[in-house]
């Protein structure tokens, strides 16, 4: 079986000079980047006759068709193609086929810029690591171990379409490249992804909101879910008594769906060194069973930051309302409401929020509302406003300080702010690219007022906040949004939980540096009921 796969290149957003360079050895007829799956190889191939070299000032940037440019920092941006394969990075070998090379001389690649952390002082992008920069050594074909997905070995093939030294200024593309990976176990398979699932969903949670999980348990168990509910007291005290707790249950009988109730003063986390905070809290190793080096979850899980019983009852009346559309004012569910900082560049948070809308706008019509810092209109009033309207989505990219979204044009939105909002409309999923709003400690945070909030006794806010719990990067969080709203638009996942995940797995499978895109998954928690059903 054949499978071509198109990409779409990006456009980068900088005003240049751009000349079109045409090979020499190139062929007539182009073929963009390809996959073939047969008996014995998955095979890689290309044929491009030019490339857009880009003029930017100090630096240069190419282009090529069907590639996009990589992202470790201090090393310069080179083409590649990436993909996700079953199988472990020391089983796959591979064969250079096919190569025609083309030199080019006096180029002096753009490196890709180490940003801060998004609530760092100064925003601007790292001075050059001149060590890495010339010293820069990378293969041209890079594969690397992910994780484990349900009993599934996966790994990411990076491609690269060329090389460059930086030493000598010489930039070598290969207008004809062809690879051939084999596996010692038998031929290499495409990761399919995350779609195929069971209806086992497990409830963790004190015995003090037994009551409360039992009535979300009995919705879920009439939609056709087999639920199961397990007491902390009976788990252990802390995160390793109950993670070995937990992976007794799955070796027992893997389940589907997981949801953790209380935060975390109540129900612990692991606490985790990431590189931007040597305390991240995250629940992600409850659920990764594939042994050490593994960061894919193999259960689409949430956590719902509760103190109180009547908040998960007011929950429940949320994902009740959601799933039925029992809305007084249902005009929300066409709409969708984005906020996104100033800052950013190739591309800049406008552009990435751009890149979330347009999905949703053109292929669901779903109307977008937009508050960009630079515009007078981006006031905490001004989105109160909206909310009180109803969306179903909302994305924010910009800076966060805990309890509050400051990347708007005056003042800031706090979480105080959402006790203005109303209770009888379409209260959103709101994906947020920002730091430390999804901490779960019930210290205030703006994910879990957002989650827990009430208007004169009913429930307010959103129906489910996806968000990171310390101080996150610059780029993956962002790409991950754009991946999570292009695959809501496509129709192609039934449940939040697999929505996010699958969200996860495109930025691993797009993103060069694996590294950043594998910290995502412990920064990023879901306060909300990951089995939602989403509405089209």
């Amino acid at each position: 079986m054949k499978t071509q796969v198109l990409l779409v290149c990006f456009l980068l957003s900088f005003n240049s000079f751009a000349k079109i360079i045409t090979f020499e050895k190139g062929p007539l007829l182009e073929q963009v980047p390809e996959i073939i799956y047969t008996p014995d190889a998955l095979i890689f191939s290309h044929s491009l006759n030019s490339m857009h070299l880009k003029d930017l000032g100090e630096y240069e940037e190419v282009e090529l068709k069907g590639l996009k440019l990589s992202d470790e920092s201090h090393l310069a941006r080179l083409p590649f193609y990436s993909f996700l394969v079953e199988a472990k990075a020391e089983n796959i070998n591979y064969e250079l086929n096919t190569l025609v090379e083309e030199s080019f001389t006096e180029v002096k690649l753009k490196p890709a810029p180490e940003m801060p952390c998004r609530c760092a002082d100064d925003a601007s992008p790292k001075q050059l690591n001149e060590g890495l920069y010339f010293s820069d050594n990378r293969e041209m074909v890079e594969i690397e171990y992910l994780g484990d997905y349900r009993g599934k070995p996966i790994s990411k093939v990076k491609v690269y379409a060329g090389k460059y030294s930086p030493n000598t200024k010489v930039l070598k593309i290969y207008s004809q490249l062809k690879v051939s990976f084999f596996s010692n176990e038998g031929p290499l398979k495409s990761f399919k992804g995350t779609d195929q699932v069971g209806k086992r969903y497990l409830f963790f949670t004190p015995k003090s909101f037994k009551s409360e999980v039992e009535e979300l348990a009995r919705y879920r168990e009439i939609q056709g879910h087999q639920v199961q509910t397990f007491f902390l007291e009976d788990m252990g005290s802390n995160f390793t008594d109950i993670q070995s707790s937990i992976r007794s249950i799955w070796d027992e009988a893997p389940f589907d769906y997981a949801l953790i109730v209380g935060h975390e003063e109540i129900f612990p986390t692991e606490y985790v060194d990431t590189s931007n905070d040597s305390q991240t809290p995250s629940d992600l190793n409850y659920f990764t069973y594939g042994g050490e080096g593994d960061f894919i979850p193999d259960v689409f899980y949430g956590r719902l930051a509760v103190d109180k019983g009547i908040e998960i009852t007011n929950f429940i009346k949320k994902v009740k309302e959601f799933e039925r559309a029992q809305y007084k004012d249902p005009s929300g569910l066409n709409k969708q409401i984005g906020i996104a900082s100033n800052e950013g560049e190739s591309p800049s948070d406008v552009e990435y929020l751009k890149q979330m809308q347009q999905p949703l706008t053109k292929q669901l019509g779903i109307h977008s509302k937009a508050f960009l810092q630079d515009n007078k209109n981006s006031t905490a009033s001004n989105i109160v406003k909206e909310l009180k309207n109803g969306a179903i989505w909302l994305n924010y990219i910009g800076h966060g300080s805990g309890n509050s979204w400051t990347s708007i044009n005056r003042g800031e939105f706090h979480s105080d702010h959402i006790r203005d909002l109303e209770s009888r409309v379409v209260k959103p999923i709101i994906i947020d690219v920002s730091c430390q709003n999804g901490r779960f400690n019930y210290n205030g945070r703006l994910g879990e007022r957002f989650m827990n909030e009430t208007r004169f006794s009913k429930p307010i806010g959103a129906v489910a906040y996806y968000g990171g719990s310390v101080d996150i990067s610059w780029h993956p969080p962002a790409v991950m949004a754009v991946k999570i709203s292009e695959l809501f638009a496509k129709k192609q996942v039934g449940s939040l939980g697999n929505l996010l995940l699958s969200g996860q797995i495109e930025l691993l499978r797009a993103y060069s540096n694996a590294e950043m895109a594998k910290e995502n998954l412990v920064w990023y928690h879901l306060l909300g009921d990951p089995a939602l059903r989403l509405k089209y």
